[in-house]
């Protein structure tokens, strides 16, 4: 994820939905930053618990102090793979 500027969060979620379910959800602990980039690696239990026929909305929200950030929200396609389950 690429940020308009460099923000160091106190607290940050990154929700990813599904249709009307939320699937996970992510947090500052979970993520690297080097400058105005976060890094933000899935397992393959987590992208397996997303279904390739829907998009995946993705937020961010975040907290510095007093004041609350929250991205856009994002869609991302889901590729398909040609054997479900985990390598």
């Amino acid at each position: 994820f690429n940020l308009p500027m460099e923000i160091d969060f106190d607290v940050l979620y990154i929700t990813f939905k599904q249709g009307s379910d939320i699937v996970f959800e992510k947090e500052l602990e979970d993520v690297t930053k080097d400058g105005t980039t976060l890094f933000l690696p899935l397992s393959q239990a987590e992208t397996l618990l997303l279904d390739r026929r829907l998009p995946v909305w993705v937020q961010l929200r975040g907290r510095v102090g007093n004041i609350a950030y929250a991205s856009k929200i994002m869609r991302i396609s889901v590729s398909e793979i040609l054997k479900e389950g985990e390598i």
